[in-house]
C-alpha cells in the first residue's frame, strides 16, 4: 500500500512525531493511585498475605513502566519527508532514509508496538515503543517507513 504524505521540504514540520513524555506523565500520575489502593488494602485487611503479594506486584507496574521508558535510548523522534531526527539519552542524530537497512515492527512490552530501525552502518537498532499516526491521521509510522526504504533502495 503506497502512502502519499507530503510536506513542503522547507516547512520544518515533521510528518510523524514520537515522544515518551506523555507516557511517562501518565505513569507518574497513575503510580500514586495504584499505590494508594495497595496501602488502603493493607490497612483494611493486613493479614491476607496472598492478596498483599498480588497487590504489591500490581502496585509495582507503574514503577516498572517508568524505568523501562526512562532507560530508552530514544526519547523523541521526528520523521520528515527526507530525513529523521532522534534525540534522547546519549542520542542526538539525524539520518537519511537511504541509511536504513531494515524496519522491524512487533508488539513490545505489555502489547505496546515496538519499532526497530536497523541502520546499514550500525549493529544496534534505534528502537522505540509506539507506532504513531501521521499528522493528517492517514498512515502509521511503520508502514510509511517501509514504503520510504523501499523507495530509497
Amino acid at each position: 500500500m503506497k502512502m502519499s504524505l507530503t510536506t513542503a521540504p522547507d516547512s520544518g514540520i515533521p510528518i510523524f512525531e514520537y515522544s515518551i513524555r506523555k507516557r511517562i506523565i501518565a505513569w507518574v500520575l497513575l503510580a500514586p493511585v495504584v499505590n494508594g489502593f495497595y496501602a488502603l488494602a493493607v490497612v483494611i485487611e493486613p493479614s491476607n498475605l496472598r492478596a498483599d503479594l498480588i497487590l504489591l506486584i500490581l502496585g509495582l507496574i507503574p514503577e516498572y513502566q517508568l524505568v523501562l521508558y526512562w532507560a530508552r535510548r530514544v526519547r523523541t523522534a521526528r520523521f520528515y519527508q527526507d530525513h529523521a531526527e532522534f534525540h534522547g539519552r546519549k542520542t542526538n542524530r539525524t539520518i537519511q532514509y537511504s541509511e536504513i537497512q531494515e524496519i522491524k515492527h512487533r508488539g513490545g512490552e505489555l502489547r505496546s508496538p515496538l519499532i526497530a530501525i536497523f541502520l546499514k552502518a550500525e549493529p544496534d537498532p534505534i528502537a522505540f515503543s509506539g507506532n504513531p499516526l501521521s499528522r493528517d491521521g492517514k498512515a502509521r509510522l511503520a508502514d510509511w517507513l517501509q514504503d520510504k526504504i523501499r523507495d530509497s533502495a
